[in-house]
């Protein structure tokens, strides 16, 4: 490791004598990490910097364009951290990461190579395998945020590599990035000066903006690259993060899915040839039967019969009839014609309703039951969501405050794709089937669950786990692919071509507004302005980019207001690193946020969350309490999607 040389095929051959073991990181303790690509070839052993980058599968890092060239024959590893213990030699306590293959190339993505160096993205993404303890590469270390073209004047910035200097840096290479032009490039270049920590700095290693050295998260900005002739040997470069590198991003995220566990072989089925899933019946059964284990889903995934049985028992009580009369948890919005704008918004996009119902978008079914003994129906009610892609091809995502005040929640589940059936308009379908939650395995945000809506607005969202379908089949498995949680800063808040979905109560279709824009409200909301978003769309997904059947998902309606007080403007928390931390608490089947101290927010709302999904005690009473911030209730609630 310490002999490994720095890369460098710009200059026509790997540069010799400049070895990692010579080299000290720019950064002090608090970080960020500065991580190294090794590239293993014939010749020797050579480096360049490189940074994990948050995503969805969380195994992808960023580097420059040039450390991803080679002999495809070469093998690549990651080290997110590598060090000198106390006797000089060097050590990676976080692990090594190799480069995944596929065939024989390395699974990477530098962009198109016509038009030579100076037009092509000049940056460079490649997907890791696990860890040697099973570990997902974001398991070890946070990803930073992807800030795309977030401007080049950046204060207080951090550039995270190994440079020359002599002995560890005293003061972190911490300085402010400007707009720099090169000869032969197409696009201005970022650059920094932080002194002699950031002197002779490897390709690859990544400009961090907005840094947070408790979460040691930040926006990344850039890649460092050397450039013909600086202007100072302390000067570093680095490739600008333009729109073609979120596009390029966007595509090794959809290439980076988990590579595959081959199904395990039923008992008495010949390996080549699999058992055949069981045709699934619609007629009852003369008598009832435990139901057989569902067959795997082509990727290892293989319902129980517990899950399945949970599955029927869902669907027989969210019948269509029952779905159809179920009430909006949020009613609050205002469908007054001329009703006061808010923040200035003037212009608001029209929107429809798509009788083909979306995949990935469906209504969040939830029974609460305020007083069990004296109303010991409860009542049903619901809200939007959508599914998001993730290795357990189950997670939903929604709006925290859906699951609000001092309600007792039992059956939650999913119904995506709900829409009228083709033959009988007049009554909704769940094509899909329902997925109910997994007892306990829901994911709202320790603070939001101390502090409530009012106080923890842009902490409005919620993952839970759902189990399959009454069918065997997982969610994503019967869906297709759910959308990709995406990031923004808060620089990034006004963004193009954003559809917002949601179900009004009333409505047995999705309510649809494609393609707008959004706009920053408070430097942590996202706010569109979309005709009639009534009562029931909390928790709706912001697709960005959808194309049909999915999209960027970078909000839900909540946040602001629990998403607005009228009907025709929507807004959403910002989704940041604390939406990845519950992503990855979700994926990795973490214990839930317990709250965080002081006062419970939304009536006991902790106390409700650890039971949901579970059948509350016939003997439990209701609460004395009265929440501080509980919404006031509608006078005339509106049905559910209709059937």
């Amino acid at each position: 490791m310490a002999a490994a040389q720095l890369w460098n095929p710009q200059a026509g051959s790997e540069s010799t004598g400049l070895t990692l073991g010579s080299r000290f990181p720019t950064q002090n303790a608090e970080g960020p990490d500065a991580g190294v690509l090794f590239r293993i070839a014939k010749e020797g052993v050579y480096f360049c910097g490189a940074g994990v980058i948050s995503s969805p599968h969380r195994n992808l890092l960023a580097t420059s364009a040039s450390c991803l060239t080679g002999d495809p024959a070469d093998r690549l590893a990651f080290a997110p951290q590598v060090l000198k213990n106390a006797s000089g030699a060097l050590e990676a306590p976080k692990g090594v990461y190799a480069v995944r293959k596929q065939g024989n190339r390395s699974l990477v993505w530098t962009g198109p190579e016509s038009g030579g160096a100076a037009s092509r993205v000049a940056v460079g993404f490649a997907v890791v395998d696990k860890g040697i303890k099973g570990d997902q590469l974001e398991d070890t270390v946070p990803g930073h945020r992807l800030l795309a073209d977030g401007g080049y004047a950046h204060g207080g910035a951090r550039i995270a590599g190994h440079g020359v200097s002599e002995s560890r840096p005293t003061a972190a290479c911490i300085g402010d990035t400007s707009e720099a032009a090169v000869t032969g490039a197409q696009n201005p270049y970022l650059q920094m000066d932080c002194g002699k920590a950031g002197a002779g700095l490897a390709d690859g290693s990544v400009f961090i903006a907005d840094y947070d050295a408790k979460t040691r998260v930040g926006n990344m900005i850039g890649v460092s690259q050397r450039v013909a002739a600086p202007g100072s040997p302390s000067v570093t470069y680095g490739a600008y993060f333009d729109n073609p590198v979120q596009a390029l991003y966007d595509e090794a995220v959809r290439g980076s899915r988990p590579t595959v566990t081959p199904p395990i072989t039923p008992p008495g089925a010949s390996p080549s040839r699999p058992a055949p899933r069981p045709s699934p019946s619609t007629s009852p059964s003369s008598s009832p039967k435990t139901p057989a284990p569902a067959a795997p889903d082509g990727d290892g995934l293989k319902a129980t019969p517990a899950q399945i049985e949970a599955a029927k028992a869902a669907e027989a009580y969210w019948t269509p009839e029952r779905i159809a009369k179920a009430t909006p948890v949020e009613s609050g919005k205002q469908s007054v014609p001329g009703a006061a704008r808010e923040n200035g918004v003037a212009a608001v996009a029209p929107s429809h309703f798509d009788n083909n119902g979306v995949a990935t978008v469906g209504v969040f079914l939830i029974n609460e039951d305020d007083d069990p003994q004296s109303d010991p129906g409860g009542r049903d009610q619901f809200c939007s969501a959508s599914s998001v892609a993730s290795p357990t091809k189950s997670l939903v995502l929604t709006a925290a405050h859906c699951l609000n005040d001092n309600d007792r929640w039992k059956r939650l589940a999913f119904a995506p794709g709900w829409k009228p059936d083709p033959a009988n308009p007049n009554r909704g379908i769940a094509p899909y089937g329902i997925f109910p939650m997994v007892s306990g395995k829901l994911y709202i945000d320790g603070r939001y669950l101390t502090q409530g809506p009012s106080k923890a607005d842009d902490l409005d969202f919620a993952f839970m786990r759902v189990g399959p379908n009454s069918k065997g089949q997982f969610l994503e498995n019967a869906t297709g692919m759910g959308n990709s949680l995406t990031t923004l800063s808060s620089q990034q808040l006004s963004q193009k071509n954003v559809s917002l979905f949601g179900f009004p109560g009333g409505s047995k279709a999705p309510l649809v507004c494609p393609s707008t824009n959004t706009t920053g409200f408070s430097g942590r909301f996202l706010k569109i302005a979309c005709k009639g978003y009534a009562g029931g769309v909390s928790g709706g997904p912001f697709l960005r980019n959808f194309d049909g059947k999915r999209g960027d998902v970078i909000g839900v309606i909540g946040g602001w207001k629990t998403g607005g007080t009228i009907d025709d403007e929507s807004y959403s928390s910002q989704f940041d690193a604390d939406i990845i931390r519950l992503y990855n608490q979700a994926v990795n089947d973490y214990e839930p946020d317990k709250p965080t101290g002081g006062t419970m927010g939304g009536g006991d709302l902790w106390k409700h969350a650890t039971g949901a999904a579970r059948s509350p005690s016939p003997h439990r009473t209701r609460s004395s309490s009265t929440p501080a911030d509980s919404r006031p209730a509608s006078t005339a609630a509106t049905s559910g999607p209709t059937t």
